[in-house]
């Protein structure tokens, strides 16, 4: 038994020793690309302190300038607010940015340094002034800064603390993927720092495992869609076998998926047991009442709008599930109804309900023939996908602002021309209207009067029948 235990152990520790010993190169490869690791203890160059007039190439430029400077100071940065342009673009034309010590935390509690409910209260926050403000200049196509304040109140956080600011950490992708092998092999995640050079090195053990459960996710999500995606392809591609003679099961079966079908044939099935029997009419609604034939003794009644079978039952299933009940099914069955009415049929139960996750690689034919809601997500959708690549360089996003400028002023043009035809189709159909009811106007204008003429001869043609001599 020990000396099982014993191999086990020199086998997890030579497996841990090959596992860090592979990432050596990995690790030095990613120095080479990304910098060697920046930590608080190392000789950095001193930045230059921001100054008003301060130019920079890109907003990100700055961000990170300002970012860096606090970082190698002692203190974080934060983003306060930033403003848009109101056209169209809806583009950052300036960013406010101060210390995460900026403004005061109001006082809520009690007593000092406890809240309400008996916890303790405590804030970094202490009114500390530094700040700097960017402006995009247009005319030299340059990020400006136009305010800054070196005005700090507190101290700095020392070196050996710096890791704590939430600007400093940053978790490089050599130690995220030492992160998940060390996970896969069964090994202690808390020793990934270590073999990164220690504490200050921008994240530490926690960090490691909220990246495992970052990846958890995103995998639980992976397989969602997977299965979502399978379960649209059987929808599209494969039919159940039912009775051919119901109609109404058979009109399910086209509309709902498979799971929401497999709960309204329970119902349907159930309905059997059930009798409806027709009650007095209540306005625009026809009432119904249900009650069990056999088992448990139920009755429920029911108001349904003929023509539209428009129902409400008692028993609110349709309005917490989304399904017919088998009361309403039963009262359906009665009026020889054999489809299931559009009021008891939700587009999110329906068959292609999430069709929007493959719309880019549906044939430009079928999404033509879609609804309003469908073509506007997937216009968000592509626009979307211009937009992250348009974005990279000043040159694509020049094409695309041209092209969007030309393509809005096109669409615009034939919108107009569009309502335009409608409103003079309207005014064609309003005259036809016009013409026709003076027709049937004067129509029924030339039939009174012919009417009238008959009957006025009718009664002189009586009068003299009844003046005339008798022989």
């Amino acid at each position: 038994m020990d000396e099982s235990h014993n191999h086990f152990t020199k086998g997890s520790k030579q497996v841990e020793t090959n596992v860090a010993n592979e990432s050596e190169d990995y690790l030095q490869n990613e120095k080479n690309h990304a910098g060697v690791i920046s930590t608080p203890n190392k000789n950095i160059p001193s930045m230059k302190t921001p100054y008003e007039g301060m130019n920079f190439n890109s907003c990100e430029e700055a961000k990170e300038y300002y970012i860096e400077y606090g970082r190698q100071k002692g203190f974080s940065v934060r983003i306060r607010s930033a403003n848009k342009t109101r056209a169209r673009l809806d583009e950052v034309t300036s960013v406010y940015m101060v210390c995460s010590r900026e403004g005061k935390k109001e006082k809520k509690d009690r007593i000092d340094g406890v809240d309400e409910i008996g916890r303790s209260c405590n804030t970094i926050k202490c009114g500390c002034k530094a700040k700097m403000r960017i402006l995009l200049n247009e005319e030299l196509n340059k990020w400006t800064v136009t305010i800054f304040s070196d005005d700090q109140n507190h101290k700095f956080v020392t070196p050996s603390k710096r890791i704590r600011l939430r600007s400093n950490r940053h978790m490089l992708d050599a130690a995220k993927d030492l992160t998940e092998a060390f996970n896969g092999e069964n090994l202690q995640i808390g020793k990934v720092p270590a073999i990164f050079g220690g504490t200050n090195i921008g994240f530490d053990k926690r960090d490691c495992y909220n990246h495992l459960r970052k990846v958890r996710y995103e995998q639980a999500l992976k397989k969602i869609v997977e299965r979502e995606t399978l379960e649209d392809y059987v929808l599209e591609h494969k039919d159940r076998i039912i009775d051919e003679n119901n109609l109404i099961l058979k009109h399910g079966a086209k509309v709902y998926t498979r799971n929401i079908f497999e709960k309204f044939r329970e119902e349907l099935v159930d309905s059997i047991r059930f009798k409806c029997e027709e009650g007095e009419r209540s306005g625009d609604f026809n009432t119904y009442v249900v009650t069990a034939k056999v088992g448990y003794p139920e009755q429920f009644n029911l108001k349904m709008k003929p023509r539209i079978y428009e129902g409400y039952c008692e028993c609110k299933y349709f309005e917490f599930i989304g399904l017919p009940c088998k009361y309403v099914l039963r009262t359906l069955n009665k009026l020889d109804v054999d489809e299931i009415p559009p009021h008891f049929i939700l587009k999110k139960w329906m068959k292609g309900a999430n069709s929007f996750r493959v719309m880019d690689e549906l044939p430009v034919s079928d999404i033509y023939e879609c609804s309003k809601a469908f073509r506007l997500s997937h216009l968000c959708r592509r626009s979307t996908q211009m937009s992250c690549v348009a974005s990279k360089s000043d040159e694509l996003y020049k094409m695309a602002i041209e092209g969007i400028e030309r393509l809005f002023t096109h669409i615009m043009d034939e919108h107009n021309k569009m309502v335009e035809c409608d409103e003079t189709s309207q005014e064609i159909s309003t005259l036809q209207k016009d013409i026709e009811l003076k027709n049937c106007a004067k129509y029924l204008f030339k039939t009174h009067v012919y009417q009238k003429q008959r009957v006025g001869l009718r009664r002189i043609m009586e009068k003299e029948k009844s003046v005339a001599p008798v022989d």
